[in-house]
């Protein structure tokens, strides 16, 4: 921070987000209080780390032998059968208890002090802001990062006018032999706006069911999952889970003064920053945790989080938003997959989708060129220019 000062700074949420910029801010010299009354948690997801995240974070690569690394993908369509996809890199899959366990001793080790409170209240000051927990305790700081989940009390109180859409997960944790097949399995459902998935964690897989759209009933989600969970011969008698995923509601990604300011800035979950297409959250949750901390470090101020957040992932979901609308409309799973089963280019294209080194922006340049190259069919051809355009 500009002049060696420091500053109190309350960061609220010890998840992906929150304990990366705690880390960050406490190794940088700054005062930091991590507030979360459950960490270290288990969260009900699939539990995987994809390639970018690795790429950027490789302290993470540290938790390959708690987890499991997957290299291949299988891929499903009503109609179009089925199609294995080998990773670009290998992605980890690991308990998401294990994962926060490791990032809150990374930021308690570099000097933050871990409150095991829940924040009610932040009201602004002179200073910055005055926080006061479940148990009426008050803590006056001079920034707040709030980065507590897509159910965010944070964004409730900094800033009202950002309202992600919530859209409903089910799943189940399965035990599974540590020698079960080191793959990702992904099912896609006709006029479905999601999927199924099987991915093996540690000692679990996790097999569960998402639907990125507004409006989906608990009981339609329950009702697929356990369609599938007949179909693949698995019990539906084990421990289930549902959780939101937060997605930004069209114009969001224009605004970026719904996400920070001065003294304040929302990150991960709490800020909506989950890709639609795929629900994939915590690489974003880690930049953006980590930007922060950096803008403030930095800069001595919160006040350019927005302009750099924008630049660097909410153009990448404006993008993404942009496709997602039309990656789940009818037919087009199936086409995509026929035309990647005809053409290897265009296999590698999605390949590096699924590892996250596939930006959204260049998706359609290097889509057309995979077509052209490998002169795939008309109609799958047609379906996949219909997405990119």
């Amino acid at each position: 921070m500009r002049g060696g000062r420091r500053a109190l700074v309350a960061v609220v949420g010890a998840g992906p987000a929150g304990a990366r910029a705690a880390e960050l801010l406490a190794a940088g010299g700054m005062e930091v209080l991590l507030f979360d009354p459950r960490a270290p948690w288990e969260k009900a997801c699939g539990g995987g780390i994809p390639i970018h995240a690795l790429d950027h974070f490789p302290e993470l690569r540290e938790l390959g032998p708690q987890g499991r690394w997957v290299e291949r993908v299988r891929l499903l369509a009503p109609g179009a059968g089925e199609l294995a996809v080998e990773a670009a890199a290998p992605l980890l899959l690991v308990d998401r208890r294990i994962l926060s366990r490791f990032q809150l001793e990374r930021a308690v080790a570099a000097g933050a002090r871990h409150v095991p409170r829940r924040i009610r209240e932040a009201s602004p000051t002179a200073a910055g802001f005055r926080l006061v927990d479940d148990e009426g305790g008050s803590y006056d700081v001079g920034y707040v990062i709030g980065a507590d989940g897509a159910s965010s009390r944070m964004r409730r109180l900094l800033s009202p006018g950002l309202q992600p859409v919530q859209t409903p997960t089910r799943g189940r944790f399965v035990p599974i032999p540590r020698d079960a097949a080191p793959e990702l399995v992904v099912r896609f459902r006709d006029g479905f706006p999601g999927y199924v998935w099987e991915f093996p964690r540690g000692q679990t897989a996790s097999i569960g069911v998402c639907h990125l759209e507004h409006g989906a009933a608990r009981g339609e989600l329950e009702a697929a999952l356990l369609e599938h969970l007949a179909a693949a011969g698995v019990s539906a008698d084990h421990p289930a889970y549902g959780h939101p995923i937060p997605l930004l509601r069209r114009g969001d990604h224009r605004r970026p003064g719904l996400f920070g300011g001065a003294r304040w800035a929302l990150c991960g979950d709490a800020a909506g920053l989950v890709d639609p297409i795929t629900g994939e959250g915590i690489h974003y949750a880690l930049r953006s945790g980590e930007l922060a901390a950096r803008v403030l470090l930095e800069e001595g101020t919160l006040a350019g989080y927005p302009a750099r957040l924008a630049g660097e992932v909410l153009r990448e979901l404006r993008i993404a938003h942009h496709y997602a609308s039309r990656f789940y409309r009818a037919g087009f799973t199936r086409a995509m997959i026929e035309a990647c089963r005809l053409s290897p280019r265009l296999r590698q294209v999605l390949a590096n989708v699924v590892a996250g080194r596939q930006s959204y922006g260049s998706l359609r340049r290097r889509a057309i060129g995979a077509l052209l190259r490998d002169r795939v069919g008309l109609r799958p051809t047609v379906a996949v220019l219909r997405f990119v355009f």
